[in-house]
């Protein structure tokens, strides 16, 4: 790694003072014999001017102060040195020649108090390792073939460090394992099994100037996260979790091998690491390196209705994120959030998440959108089922299909299912965000239900359609999109329509009431009342008037 001086400085600094005060072994090979230079004759620091009494700039001079004092028989000495050259080493540009020799130099350093007796100045020789591996990730040359073996390299290195015996130490190396650029896969492949794995791949790296074959450097790393989840300290197992997720993003193959990892910390005794590993799936799911697989989906989905809150939630948001390759895991999916509704029923963003579910697979939407219009038109009369939890949810997922980025697909919903979900307008706008505005969610559903009074009224010209008023699917959300800037309030005969709907939804409870089933319609009742409310949010004049005595009216009820 550039002149082998520059690596040798902490090491010919520290031979002069008695080796008794501390032990120096070699980072990955104890055995491997010291090719460093007599005490004699002081190596250069990387940029030093060779000129005989000539004064080294800032920040060489500085740089080669610490490396000295690094040396020193005093631990604490030691250590604050190592911060210093952190401190230094941060404001250091590695693209150029005179950073890259400092990094170098700071990297010796470390290497060379990898094994201190001390904890302090091992944690510190963790941190400066960690840093000097971003500082080399940086650089312009990062393509080549040497840096990428250093960066395996001191992946090896603080692989080796994630087995030290102070859990300050453990915990800091698996933070900086989590933060390294450009592994090679083997040796991330090899992080995750114990079995030491064979490889080609490495052509050997060098160490204090000597080049060590493979077979010293990948068991170092061998089943380190293996090692990390299993640790005593859960702070430690935490800290390897989040690395674990932080990885994936250089390998499909490690991203696959360290979910099975990640989905056993799920049964974790301590709460904190099992939401610290699905802080990490999270990460996965958000950049799209989480693949769910159908082995996981029974443990999946026992955390959403788990007893803690927060696990919940989590679990329900990387649901949202992921993509589920079948159908059966799709519903299952669904299945499991309706059941988390049902026994958590003030968590109403459960709402959100099944459209977001739904807009995510539009082709299984659509499934579940035609056999649910079946379940409608096989209703009795005067069964209400649009109070159901189930239904609803339901209803969510399968307008969520028109949504979808399945454009190779044409999505065929039926137009029972649009028209049962204007009452639940205000769930579908919360679901939708910002991206449409309830002007035009209303227009969209009411014409998509065949509401009658659409026959009079030009499709085409609000909704950019053609002559047939046909919405393709794949244009859906633009064409929403386009309407919400030219709509500036709810349309009177729109708001009357969804009012009539509702009206007769509150009709079939008197009807349930009469029959001695109170508890049922009261609830239907109040859902109606919801929803008058959410009319009225944005109506004016007499409709607005209309609506508020209809609240008024739905609340004395």
């Amino acid at each position: 790694m550039g002149d082998p001086d520059l690596l040798l400085s902490a090491h010919s600094a520290a031979t002069a003072f008695p080796s008794s005060t501390r032990k120096h072994p070699a980072p990955i090979d104890e055995h491997s014999s010291d090719p460093s230079p007599s005490i004699t004759k002081r190596p250069r620091v990387a940029a030093e001017p060779p000129v005989p009494g000539g004064s080294a700039s800032y920040p060489e001079a500085e740089v080669r102060s610490l490396v000295m004092m690094a040396g020193g028989i005093y631990p604490l000495a030691r250590a604050e040195a190592l911060r210093g050259l952190a401190a230094v080493l941060e404001k250091v540009d590695a693209s150029c020649g005179v950073g890259a020799g400092l990094v170098e130099c700071c990297y010796g350093c470390a290497v060379e108090l990898m094994r201190d007796d001390d904890e302090g100045v091992r944690l510190a020789v963790v941190r400066l390792v960690g840093l000097c591996a971003q500082k080399v990730a940086a650089r312009m040359d990062v393509g080549s073939k040497g840096d990428n073996d250093l960066m395996d390299l001191i992946f090896q290195q603080l692989s080796s460090m994630a087995r030290d015996m102070c859990i300050k130490v453990r915990i800091e190396a698996f933070a900086a394992l989590g933060k390294m650029q450009r592994v090679s896969e083997g040796v991330l492949l090899q992080s995750l099994s114990k079995k030491v794995i064979k490889t080609d791949t490495m052509s050997g790296c060098i160490i204090n100037g000597q080049k060590l074959p493979p077979k010293l450097i990948i068991p170092c790393a061998a089943g380190i996260f293996a090692h990390g989840i299993e640790d005593e300290f859960y702070q430690v197992r935490s800290a390897a979790c989040t690395s674990l997720g932080a990885l994936a993003k250089f390998s499909s193959q490690y991203a696959e091998k360290a979910l099975d990892l990640l989905m056993d910390m799920m049964n974790d005794d301590t709460e904190a690491v099992r939401l610290q590993t699905l802080q990490a799936l999270f990460h996965m799911a958000t950049y799209g390196y989480l693949s769910m697989q159908e082995k996981h989906m029974h443990m999946f989905l026992g955390l959403l209705v788990d007893a803690n809150a927060l696990i919940r939630n989590a679990a329900r948001k990387i649901l949202g994120l992921v993509n589920l390759p079948k159908l059966q895991m799709f519903k299952s999916a669904v299945d499991g959030l309706i059941t988390s509704l049902e026994k958590n029923p003030e968590e109403q963003d459960i709402y959100g998440i099944l459209f977001s579910i739904g807009k995510n697979h539009g082709s299984f939407s659509a499934n579940v959108a035609k056999h649910l219009a079946k379940e409608i038109a096989m209703a009795s009369d005067g069964e209400l089922i649009l109070d159901k939890p189930r239904i609803k949810a339901l209803l969510i997922v399968s307008i969520s299909a028109p949504f979808s980025d399945d454009k190779h697909k044409k999505l065929d919903i039926p137009s029972i299912i649009f028209s049962h979900a204007v009452p639940l307008l205000g769930k579908v706008s919360c679901a939708l965000g910002e991206e449409v505005n309830q002007d035009s969610l209303l227009s969209y559903l009411c014409h998509k239900g065949g509401m009658p009074f659409w026959g009079s009224r030009s499709i085409s010209a609000e909704f950019g359609e053609s002559e047939s008023c046909k919405i393709e699917t794949v244009e859906v959300g633009n064409q929403i999109e386009n309407t919400a800037k030219a709509t500036k309030c709810l349309d009177r005969v729109l708001v009357m329509q969804a009012i009539e709907s509702i009206l007769q939804t509150v009709e079939g409870a008197w009807t349930m009431k009469t029959s001695c089933n109170i508890c049922e319609a009261q609830t239907i009742l109040r859902t109606c009342n919801k929803e008058l409310k959410v009319l009225a949010e944005n109506s004016s004049g007499s409709v607005g008037a209309f609506l508020s005595f209809l609240c008024f009216w739905s609340n004395i009820t």
